[in-house]
């Protein structure tokens, strides 16, 4: 195995212009610019080169590494990364010099205080110059390399009194909320920034009902999200409606090529049947299945803007009394229509036989198959399952054992790219030489991951699961 050179030290940026450190400056080296391809770095002048093809003032992220030796007994070194902040003064005039940070660390977001624009005050820091993009306050901290530009909020300049009245509150947790009053309309607009530039804003009309809501996901916080693997918190709070025509649209959006990002909508009365359902495009509407409850909002996963409604979509049974061990999972699972009742439908028969059909129809439903139609009301599911390599789909109206629950959640994970790896040795568990030998694996990661926990210290593989059981299963795995 070919050794690995070592880093170079991090460059020095000065606008377009790259200053290698003196130690690195013989070696055979390479860069890459905003993540492009990897290019020779050229002749150096004193040490320095003028980065091509990169307009004034404007920021940018820049990676060095050295070569890989022609011989092949050392691959690439590591690569040291910095980035640019510029700054645009956006119609107004004056300039604020460009920062500069190595990877890992952050440049604060200037004040603004060098410009000026007659009529207007200045109002933070934008990616883009129409206000589109990722906004960032004064002080905020950036991560990576970015043009800004200012953001002017033009002056009231009418003869008499104004026609709105603001306010300014400094949150404790770091946040600011201006709270905008029409004295007219007597609608109020709220707009909460956090430190890492997220903007929340909710809108609300005379009798306090809200109208219109906006969260804006700043990349600072897409970036600490990655980190931490924690939702952004938006920075607005509404209640959940009992139906989607009285709940008001979210609009969320987050920064371009940023991918998938988890964020979590405060609700002030979250209950496990709290569900977000996605407004598309056409205005047609659908439950987001995999949309779960915390202790204080809403956890979705979102990508580029979307709109949604928060709604509680709670049902009840009969059967489910207040208090029931599983009322939480089969609230869960019922409001996201994974489950349906039985019978009639008022009933959902907890203590029941998990089926083998019903388990392959209820992850069908939440990879979003419609399953409705087929020559029998599991046909679609099978189908699906037996596609997707989940099932066989033998026996399906036979009850599942626990151990089949495990083997089949297990395939369910790797088909879904989830976590595999988990596993916990059975050696507590009595039975544990009467799992399955096709099912070892999948118990092992089942109580690993804590799905499967035994009983009165029995793995119990060939017992059968209820539907209430199967419910908590699948409302821990789903979360």
């Amino acid at each position: 195995t070919p050794a690995k050179y070592e880093a170079p030290a991090a460059p020095t940026l000065n606008g377009s212009t790259v200053t290698i450190d003196e130690a690195d400056r013989s070696k055979a080296l390479e860069y890459s610019l905003n993540g492009g391809d990897w290019t020779d770095v050229p002749a150096l002048d004193n040490g320095s080169f003028v980065l091509p093809g990169l307009a004034e003032n404007t920021g940018f992220t820049f990676s060095l590494r050295q070569q890989a030796s022609v011989d092949g007994n050392y691959e690439a070194s590591d690569a040291v990364s910095c980035f640019a902040v510029a700054y645009n003064a956006n119609g107004g005039t004056g300039s604020v010099p460009c920062a500069y940070a190595n990877s890992g660390s952050a440049v604060t977001a200037a004040s603004g205080s060098g410009l000026q624009r007659a009529g207007y005050t200045f109002a933070g820091w934008n990616t883009e110059a129409d206000g589109s993009g990722t906004a960032y306050a004064a002080g905020s901290a950036i991560t990576t390399g970015a043009t800004l530009y200012a953001r002017w909020t033009a002056n009231y300049s009418g003869g008499g009194s104004s026609s709105s009245t603001t306010t300014t509150e400094n949150n404790p947790d770091g946040s600011t909320t201006t709270a905008v009053t029409d004295k007219t309309t007597g609608t109020v607009t709220e707009t909460t920034r956090t430190p890492d530039g997220t903007t929340g804003t909710v809108v609300t009309d005379q009798n306090g009902e809200i109208t219109e809501v906006k969260a804006s996901v700043s990349s600072a916080a897409v970036t600490e999200s990655a980190k931490t693997g924690e939702a952004v918190k938006l920075p607005v709070e509404i209640s959940a409606a009992g139906s989607t025509g009285d709940a008001p649209a979210v609009e969320v959006t987050v920064p371009k090529n940023s991918g998938s990002v988890t964020v979590e909508i405060p609700v002030e009365n979250i209950t496990p049947g709290t569900v977000a359902v996605i407004v598309n495009a056409d205005g047609t509407e659908e439950i987001i299945r995999d949309s779960y409850p915390t202790e204080n909002g809403l956890v979705l996963t979102v990508e580029g803007s979307v709109t949604v409604k928060i709604v509680d979509n709670s049902k009840s049974f009969t059967d489910v009394s207040a208090g029931y061990w599983g009322e939480s999972a089969i609230g869960f699972v019922a409001a996201r229509d994974l489950f349906n009742g039985t019978g009639d439908g008022t009933a959902f028969s907890p203590d029941s036989p998990m089926t083998r059909a019903m388990l392959m129809t209820v992850l069908a439903r939440f990879d979003g198959v419609d399953t409705a139609g087929g020559g029998s009301w599991y046909e679609k599911g099978l189908e699906w399952a037996m596609d997707s390599g989940i099932s066989d789909g033998s026996a399906p109206g036979a009850p599942i054992t626990r151990e089949q629950l495990a083997a089949i959640l297990y395939r369910y994970a790797a088909y879904k790219g989830l976590q595999t790896t988990a596993s916990a040795s059975l050696s507590a568990f009595a039975d544990a030489a009467s799992v399955s030998g096709w099912a070892v694996d999948a118990v092992h990661w089942a109580v690993g991951s804590g799905l499967m926990n035994g009983k009165n210290g029995r793995i119990d593989p060939a017992g059968l699961t209820t539907r209430a059981e199967a419910a908590a299963l699948l409302h821990h795995c789903l979360t």
